[in-house]
């Protein structure tokens, strides 16, 4: 059994990323390109290793999974769900999908007690492999089927104004941008990054929520008007395609954004344990956005949350602020 992946860890088995483009390693280490496009790839990949595949198992199912379901995911989800159906196909990779039964989940799900949102998310996973199984006739159930999700209490962090401004007036004028996109409108880091010229209309800024495929336009105000001024005139104007972009003029990756958030961290608080005390993730500013709106069902629209209930109970953080009796 060769090494386990440190990287990449979404991609199939001799299937390797290099310098943005795919290839394929054969048996005997001849290296095949297959294009830098993920979905494109698979579908290479398939075509070169379809004689190989024989659903004996569970592990070849997954690698189906990987295949043909998981290039259709966007990025973030791809990568995420890579990772788990590893850990799956550790656990059940040898196991017939036929044989595979609730107890053997159940017994799984015990042994991921201490991590339960990953638990969750790897349940519903693997439901969803077995649902894939089923259409292509080599399972019959889904062994999930009434076992109770493991529960977790929601990230309850709220930024208070003296935290974002201390962070703010040491951040560079690129990620002071980046924070007021996120106050303002409500967005998830990924699309802000993903937010270009063309998305900024004339009846406000068009997103495309990368993780639902969500659709919601921004109305104009004369904040969001000002942020956007601003990161008109942010140098270097060439190539410019991107609203928060570095000082090179591109558009960040989501690790060097975290990067340099990170980074920002260390700068206004050096002090290990005040770090540790005041620090925060740059998605909780998607929380504080719902949180300091009055009105539940405007912040559940901004976010583009079709149920107010998710927005309620996963991004309403603080105090509710109510009025006395009189």
């Amino acid at each position: 059994m060769g090494r386990r992946r440190k990287h990449d860890r979404h991609l199939p088995q001799r299937v390797y990323c290099r310098r943005g483009k795919y290839y394929f390693v054969h048996p005997d280490e001849r290296w095949e390109p297959l294009g830098d496009d993920f979905a494109h790839a698979m579908a290479v990949y398939g075509r070169l290793t379809s004689n190989a595949w024989t659903a004996s198992n569970m592990a070849d199912v997954i690698a189906r999974y990987r295949r043909e379901v998981l290039p259709l995911k966007a990025p973030k989800t791809r990568k995420n769900d890579g990772a788990l159906l590893g850990r799956l196909a550790a656990t059940f990779g040898q196991m017939s999908p036929c044989h595979l039964m609730r107890e053997d989940v159940e017994e799984y799900l015990e042994r991921r007690a201490t991590t339960p949102t990953a638990a969750r998310h790897e349940l519903a996973l693997l439901s969803h492999v077995f649902t894939k199984a089923i259409r292509w006739r080599i399972a019959r159930t889904i062994p999930c089927i009434g076992i109770e999700r493991p529960t977790s209490k929601p990230r309850d962090r709220y930024v208070a104004d003296e935290e974002l401004n201390a962070l703010y007036a040491t951040a560079p004028e690129s990620i002071q941008i980046a924070i007021d996109l996120a106050l303002l409108t409500g967005q998830r880091q990924a699309d802000i990054l993903a937010l270009t010229r063309d998305d900024v209309t004339d009846d406000g800024i068009q997103f495309t929520q990368g993780k639902t495929g969500r659709k919601v336009l921004v109305e104009w105000s004369d904040a969001l008007r000002a942020v956007i001024a601003r990161a008109r005139s942010l140098p270097p104007q060439l190539p410019g395609k991107f609203i928060v972009r570095t000082v090179h003029g591109k558009g960040f990756t989501g690790n060097g954004f975290r990067s340099n958030w990170q980074h920002l961290m260390q700068r206004v608080w050096p002090d290990p344990a005040e770090r540790a005390r005041c620090r925060f993730r740059f998605h909780d500013l998607r929380a504080k956005s719902a949180s300091d709106t009055r009105d539940l069902h405007e912040a559940a629209a901004r976010l583009g949350h079709a149920d107010p209930k998710i927005t309620k109970r996963v991004y309403r953080r603080g105090f509710e602020r109510v009025k006395p009796l009189r």
